[in-house]
Order: structure tokens, then sequence, then C-alpha cells
């Protein structure tokens, strides 16, 4: 080379010549002037031409940020050139530092500066080291802070979501999804926690005990708790309708036909049974013979059902019932009974065939076929009777009053009077061939 008349020199070396890295190279400087002197100078050249970062593969252990660690930061740590500058970029903020003497590097994010969620996020690391060349490295840290999805989907209530007696006597199934991966304990009530069945699709099951679901009409929580796999944690509340009993099913109006007999003439108007039930419930009659009569409880919870009075019994008899069957809109059932008497037809008289008279007033001798007959017996209730003996019309003879008298065969009285002063029915006992009738007064 040739020296400029200010006396500078300088030489360019192709990038051939200098391989990249580093290195250090000799330098020699020989230089003659015009007179052939000549001086020599020796040096060493530097080669510096690059730098190196890397980040670490897995950041906060398992390279998955969790809820508690994201709300406690996250340290984020590589390696790079000693002393080089790193500028650390992660949810887009910048932290820089520099590397230590062994090369590591390391900075951390707080609670505040990580995004809460499920998702990816890339840390993207630029090294400068001293010579000036720089070096830049990333990698993809998942952030999973939550459970996600946590949800009830079915629960083995009836209509409107209430538990009925039956469904809770079979302990209540419910169900749900979540991440995959994760556990489900659901609490019912004051009971204890139930594990839920998770499979690999995160389709949970669990049955709530019969005996931890409370009896009665009740609105209870119900609470589904959640842990993933990373640790994170959640739970979804919700209130369950429990309603186990029909309320208030009950007959009004004491006896059928007020003591308990149906006559006659209450069988030719019909038999009306009336009660009280919860509003809007669905009740069932059904008398003895099986027929059934549908009714429904208005919205004060009042009810009331009619037999016609071809659909009741005829005759007599004894412990009939209608049995009235509710169902509430719970689905629950109750029953209640009531019996009765009926009494429809009307007693033979008797067939009074002769009869002579003496000082003590008609000796019947003769009788019909009914044996037992039930009379009035007038006394001073100021009630008129056309006749002495009366066939059952209910009156009374005023200042009269009829008297029944046993005798033996030889006409000596064995009983006195058979009759009370209230005009109370009592029965004759025609049977008996010794029997008089008189009146007196």
């Amino acid at each position: 080379m040739t020296v400029a008349a200010n006396g500078s020199w300088s030489v360019t070396f192709s990038k051939t010549q200098l391989p990249p890295g580093e290195y250090e190279l000799p330098v020699k400087v020989t230089s003659t002037d015009i007179h052939g002197n000549v001086t020599v100078v020796h040096d060493t050249l530097v080669v510096d031409t690059f730098t190196n970062v890397s980040i670490g593969e897995n950041q906060a252990g398992d390279n998955v940020i969790s809820g508690a660690e994201a709300d406690g930061g996250v340290t984020l740590t590589g390696m790079a050139q000693a002393g080089s500058s790193v500028v650390v970029t992660f949810q887009s903020l910048s932290h820089t530092v520099i590397a230590g003497a062994n090369g590591t590097w390391s900075t951390n994010f707080g609670a505040s500066e990580i995004r809460d969620g499920t998702y990816a996020s890339t840390v993207t690391v630029t090294a400068t080291d001293a010579a000036g060349n720089t070096a830049t490295d990333s990698h993809s840290v998942h952030v999973d802070t939550e459970v996600v999805p946590l949800t009830r989907a079915t629960i083995s209530a009836g209509s409107g979501g209430v538990v009925n007696a039956l469904e809770a006597a079979l302990g209540l199934t419910v169900t749900g999804t979540v991440e995959p991966g994760s556990t489900v304990m659901v609490k019912f009530a004051n009971g204890s926690m139930q594990g839920a069945t998770v499979d690999a699709q995160g389709r949970w099951t669990v049955i709530i005990p019969a005996g931890e679901i409370p009896v009665g009409e009740n609105l209870v929580t119900m609470t589904a708790y959640a842990t993933d796999q990373y640790g994170n944690t959640t739970n979804i509340t919700e209130q369950v309708a429990v309603d186990t009993l029909v309320r208030n099913l009950a007959f009004t109006g004491g006896s059928i036909c007020g003591d308990g007999v149906l006559n006659a003439a209450e069988a030719a108007d019909g038999l009306t049974l009336t009660g009280r039930i919860e509003p809007n419930s669905t009740l069932v009659a059904r008398r003895s013979n099986g027929e059934t009569i549908t009714t429904t409880a208005n919205a004060a919870g009042n009810w009331s059902v009619t037999f016609a009075p071809g659909r009741l019994p005829q005759g007599e008899g004894t412990d009939a019932n209608v049995t009235v069957t509710a169902t509430d809109k719970a689905g629950n059932t109750d029953t209640i009974v009531k019996h009765f008497d009926y009494d429809t037809t009307a007693p033979g008289a008797p067939q009074v065939v002769s009869f002579t008279r003496d000082a003590r007033g008609a000796a019947l001798d003769r009788y019909g076929d009914d044996r037992r007959y039930l009379l009035l017996h007038p006394d001073r209730c100021e009630r008129k009777s056309d006749h002495g003996f009366d066939a059952g019309d209910g009156g009374c003879r005023r200042r009269r009053e009829l008297v029944q008298v046993r005798t033996d065969g030889a006409g000596r009285q064995l009983s006195g009077d058979q009759h009370d002063r209230c005009c109370r029915q009592q029965k004759l006992d025609l049977a008996d061939r010794g029997l008089y009738l008189g009146t007196n007064g």
C-alpha cells in the first residue's frame, strides 16, 4: 500500500479473509521510507462478529403459568454472553437485564403484568454484547389461570326442576362439563362433599345420596367445585327446589251426610265431598266400587267432587268408602279415605191381621214378616199424629203415649213402658206373641 501525503495509511481485508467468530489475529506492519529505512510493528487484532442469547424451555417449571403462579409473579430465565444487555419482552412489556458472569439472565413479571385466561404467550429476548453484536431468541409459554369450562348440564329433577319424593328417594343425579383432566366435587345442602367421575372429554357425573336430600319443601344450595390439572380452581352455585310432600290434603265438612250414614234422600241429591290441598294439585276420588272422578284444586287449594245419584250404593251396607289420591305440581302423591255407611231402604210396615179391644187398648196377636220396627213414642212434645200407632211418619200424638207391654200366657204384665220423654226412636219387637199395644190418655 502507499502512504498518503499526510502519512496515513489503511488496508482492507475481505470477509473471506476474516472468517466470522471470536478470535485474535497477529498483525505485523512493516514500513520502509524513501531512504530505505525499515520499521516493523507487531499487534493483535481481536475479531468478534457475533453474540448469543436463549430462553429456557420450561419456564415456571412446566412451561405453564397457572393462576397461582401468575398471582405470585413469574420469573423468566435464559442464557446470553456474559455482560450482554438482554431485553426480555412478554405480554407486550419489556424488561432489560444484564447477563451475569456465568451468562445467565432472569427477570420477574408481576401478577399485574400477566393477563388472566387460557392462551399461549411468546417471550422474545434480544441480547447486545460489548462489541455491539446482537442476537434474538423467542419461546412460547402457555398461560392457564382458569378452569374452563365448568357447567352443570342436567339434574334428575322433575317438572320445573323440582326434586320430588320419588326422585329424592332414588338419589339425585347431576351432570356437567369441565376442563378435561380436572376433578369435580359437589356439595348439596348441608351434606358432605361428593366426588364426581370425569371422563376424558371432561363430562362429569355425581349422585347425591337420598339421605343428604332434605325432606319437605326447601330451596337448597348446590355447589360444584372444580380443580384442573394445573391447580386452578373455580365453582358454580345454584339453588335447587326440593318438594317431597303433598301439603294440606284433608277433607272438610265433617262426616259424610253429617252422621256418616247416606240415606235415600241424601243419595237422591248425589254425594259431594270437599277438601283442601296445595293449590293447583290434581285429585282422583275413587269409590269402593272403582268409579273415579278427577278434579283440580283451585288457586286457593279448595276442591270438590260430586258422585251422581245413580252412581251411589243402594240398600243397606257398612264401611263404604271414598279414597282421594292427590298429586301436587312436583309429582308427589298422598291419599286420604272417607268411610261411611249407607241405608237407602225404608223399613217395611208390620202387617196387622186382626186385633181385639179390651180395657187396656188394642192387643196385637198376629204380625207380618217384619219382626222389628222403629217407633216414635209420643209424649208431651206437642207434635201431632193422625194415628196412635204410626207406620213411620215420625209424628207425635198430643197428650197420649204409646206403651209396650209384655205378658205371660196368663195375662200378667212382664215389662212396663218402653218409651222415653223426648220422642226418640225405640225398637218394638213384634216377634213377641205376648205383645200388647195400647194408648194412655
